[in-house]
């Protein structure tokens, strides 16, 4: 018996040292496997849907992940990269706008920007010099200038590097959702529980992958449509396009919805009115912003049996230490350990 509980012992920190050493070597790429993992959990019934009506599993895997790639990914990429690219070409217009003016015309400049013209109503223009102006103009230029410098190697790290994890994320997902169901049987007979526990752990990571997506849609949704109404009443023209594009941005963290609402309120405050692009700032802020605080959790709270608290947190703080994809991992860990204690209080408590 000693001999035995020796090997079994041995056996585990084996498997244990393996196991570390391989999420150590694919760490590099555990973002794009994840999302891989994820996407195929959450298009697994159409693909089941589709091959009863295709046989040919090669045909539909392609056919889901053209589908997703085209709807989903590829736009999310494209607008991030373009809204860094256009942040660095603002900052070169400034640069350049500036740059090769005489002390003069830089005072000329500023001055006749509607906002300072503004300001000097309430000031005394005596009370400012010239040189204290342009000084103020040039060290910001400069600050502009290192910042659109670091942004574009960013920017070129960032593309190629996205490039890298597309291929991967991929590459994984076609092998995943094509031998889904094989890959489900091999993990059922691995997790060391009864049938029930594993019928119960494996639903309880779909739905809780499900409820994020529903959360996240209908999240994006009431965003874009708060959205819509606000910048019809304020005027912003084309207000049905900049609603899409607000429930668009939902998706994209950190910044989410308010890489719409900003810009706009700052074309309001600078264009047309500074009480209108303050006005619309604070209201996009309450009401649009905070629905991933409100709306999230909410939709999420109908299909998965946990505490709204738990749930704020799970979300929340996944998204904090994980990026976006900790928005499913949070509360899918969470809902785990959850899953965890009731088979703990049920095999272990309730038999004590």
């Amino acid at each position: 018996m000693e001999k035995r509980h020796l090997f079994t012992f041995s056996f585990l920190i084996f498997v244990v040292a393996i196991l570390s050493t391989v999420i150590y070597i694919l760490s590099p790429f555990i973002k794009p496997i994840l999302w891989a993992i994820i996407f195929t959990i959450i298009t697994y019934p159409l693909f089941e849907v589709v091959n009863r009506r295709i046989k040919n599993k090669t045909v539909v895997t392609l056919f889901l992940i053209f589908l997703v790639l085209f709807a989903f990914i590829f736009p999310i990429t494209i607008i991030g990269i373009i809204s860094l690219k256009e942040l660095v070409e603002l900052s070169r217009s400034l640069i350049a706008s500036y740059r090769n003016l005489s002390v003069a015309q830089i005072e000329a400049k500023l001055l006749s920007l509607p906002l300072v013209k503004k300001l000097f109503v309430h000031l005394p223009l005596e009370g400012f010099k010239s040189k204290e102006i342009v000084n103020f103009v040039i060290t910001n230029v400069k600050a502009i200038a290192n910042f659109s410098a670091s942004q574009l190697k960013a920017l070129i790290l960032t593309t190629s590097t996205t490039v890298v994890k597309l291929v991967i994320f991929i590459f994984t997902y076609f092998f995943l959702l094509k031998d889904a169901k094989l890959f489900g049987d091999y993990l059922k007979k691995l997790l060391p529980f009864e049938e029930k526990d594993k019928e119960d752990i494996l639903n309880n990571i779909y739905l809780t992958t499900i409820s994020v997506v529903y959360g996240t849609l209908g999240t994006a949704l009431v965003q874009g449509s708060i959205g819509l109404i606000l910048y019809y009443i304020f005027g912003i023209p084309y207000p049905f396009v900049w609603g899409f594009a607000t429930a668009y941005a939902s998706f994209i963290p950190p910044l989410g919805a308010s890489m719409v609402w900003f810009p706009l309120s700052l074309y309001l405050f600078f264009k047309v009115s500074v009480v209108k692009g303050i006005l619309l700032a604070v209201l996009s802020l309450v009401l649009i912003s905070s629905m991933d605080n409100i709306v999230k959790p909410l939709i999420m709270k109908n299909r998965v049996n946990t505490p709204y608290i738990v749930l704020f947190f799970a979300i929340f703080g996944g998204l904090i230490k994980f990026g976006f994809i900790g928005m499913f991992l949070g509360p899918i860990l969470f809902n785990l350990l959850f899953a965890l204690f009731k088979i703990y209080e049920e095999k272990f408590l309730e038999d004590a």
